[in-house]
């Protein structure tokens, strides 16, 4: 379990996750996020839960999600 909530981070970038393999919960939410770079969750092949809300995302694409085959919400 991983909670990075109410702490401002703008963005994230790629290589951030990499050594967290088996994380299987990670919390986003209440930040200023306005950016994700592409591929940035691919290391996270056990991730089940990501939440993101209540950030400053505007849109989304796949490529952010590459890796996530365990996610489940």
């Amino acid at each position: 379990m991983l909670e990075i909530h109410h702490t401002n981070l703008s963005e994230i970038t790629r290589g951030l996750f990499d050594s967290q393999v088996n994380l299987k919960y990670l919390d986003l939410s209440n930040n200023r996020m306005h950016h994700i770079d592409e591929q940035v969750f691919a290391k996270l092949r056990s991730l089940e839960t990501l939440f993101l809300h209540n950030n400053k995302l505007t849109s989304l694409s796949a490529e952010q999600f590459v890796g996530l085959i365990s996610l489940k919400t």
